[in-house]
Order: structure tokens, then C-alpha cells, then sequence
């Protein structure tokens, strides 16, 4: 893999009133090699919905608040950019929460909950289920 650097939107502190770009912050990182059964997705699309402003709160919900520092969720389709997972193959089209950023590897702290991507070609869904472990 080549030397990927991402550019993400973390959460930097809890909105208080209208959400103001101060919440966030914008940051860069060099992405590490791919590891065995991971894959390397291009966001192309990101969602912006309503649930979002529930999910910066600290209040609980149908899924976990985001925390300080991590990446603000987001759904998202992408363009597999590289796959050391037999089920995917460069070019697939996958969606998923993927998160505000340009690219989402697997365990890459791309949502901090359960990960859903599926392949959208020829009504073909191979589901992956796996969970973010962020340090």
C-alpha cells in the first residue's frame, strides 16, 4: 500500500446551542498498512441527518454518544481502494457508518461501533460484521 495521509473531523468538544465549527477539529494522519481480512474504503458520499446532533450529546440513545476525540459518525458510501479480505476486491462499492473523513480503514477508529459494509453490485450482499477497537 502507498502512503495514504487522511484528513478527519474529530469531535473536539460538546456542542452547546447550534452546533458552530469550533465543535471540531480538523486533523491528518498517515494511514498504517493494511492487516490481514481489513480493507481500505474512499468515502465518495457522506451523510448529514438529524440523528447526528442527538449523537455529539452526551445523552444516551439508540446508539452511543461520539466521544471527544473520535471521528463524528456518519454513514457513507465508498470505493474499496485496496483489500486484504478475500470478500472484497479493489473497486467495490460499499456503505456503512464510515465516519467525516476521506478514508475509512477497518479498526481505524472508523465508527467505534459495529461496522456494517456491504457490496452493492448485482443485488450481491456480503455482510461484515467487525468492531472498531480504538485505543
Amino acid at each position: 500500500m502507498m502512503s495514504i495521509t487522511n484528513k478527519k473531523w474529530i469531535l473536539k468538544t460538546r456542542p452547546v446551542d447550534l452546533v458552530k465549527e469550533s465543535d471540531f477539529e480538523f486533523i491528518e494522519e498517515v494511514l498504517p498498512e493494511l492487516e490481514d481480512g481489513q480493507i481500505l474504503i474512499a468515502n465518495n458520499y457522506l451523510s448529514v441527518d438529524p440523528t447526528q446532533r442527538m449523537w455529539l450529546t452526551d445523552a444516551p440513545g439508540y446508539m452511543p454518544p461520539i466521544q471527544i476525540g473520535e471521528v463524528v459518525r456518519s454513514g457513507g458510501i465508498g470505493t474499496v481502494l485496496e483489500s486484504k479480505n478475500p470478500k472484497y476486491t479493489e473497486g467495490d462499492l460499499v456503505t456503512g457508518l464510515v465516519g467525516w473523513m476521506d478514508n475509512c480503514r477497518q479498526n481505524l477508529q472508523c465508527t467505534g461501533i459495529v461496522l456494517e459494509i456491504y457490496v452493492l453490485f448485482f443485488e450481491k450482499q456480503i455482510w461484515l460484521d467487525t468492531y472498531s477497537h480504538q485505543s
